[in-house]
């Protein structure tokens, strides 16, 4: 028994060591006709790497509002990726996407998200750069069961800031 409780606790003290949270930020405000809009999309991702192959999970939001919410969509999935000395290339499943528009409409789906980033380290843990990030999404169908059919293809740069536990 202290044999598999060495092991359990080696295994995850390694886990932990080689351990990277990510959060992507991105924020845009434009003005049409006298209404400003504004977009706030962040992700945070949760992983491991191991050498160079990095795996872990990511949720991501985007809200878009003016005077009241215009949209918002939460999705959700594993990672796996490449991490270089600096640059970093990730790709994202979303198993679940909720696209709900105006506070009434929600839409179920799934999406891609393929991230392409540098970092620039500012301390021995945290890392700080610039993100292009592709997302797509599908969805089939409202939370009430009706059929529907949209895609959402997004290109947009973030800033990231990555923590080494």
């Amino acid at each position: 028994m202290k044999i598999l409780i060495t092991i359990l606790m080696t295994f995850a003290f390694n886990a932990l060591a080689n351990t990277q949270a990510y959060l992507s930020l991105y924020r845009k405000t434009s003005e049409t006709n006298g209404v400003e809009t504004t977009q706030l999309n962040w992700d945070f991702k949760l992983g491991i790497e191991d050498g160079k192959l990095y795996y872990g999970l990511i949720y991501a939001t985007e809200d878009q509002s003016n005077t009241g919410p215009i949209y918002t969509r939460t999705s959700y999935g594993p990672t796996i990726g490449y991490n270089g000395a600096n640059g970093y290339a990730h790709l994202s499943y979303f198993f679940s996407s909720e696209f709900e528009a105006g506070g009434a409409t929600v839409l179920e789906g799934t999406g891609f998200q393929f991230d392409v980033g540098y970092l620039f380290k500012l301390t021995g843990a945290l890392s700080v750069g610039p993100q292009i990030t592709y997302k797509t999404f599908e969805y089939d169908e409202t939370d009430t069961g009706a059929p529907i059919d949209r895609e959402d293809t997004i290109l947009e740069p973030y800033v990231v800031l990555r923590y080494d536990f």
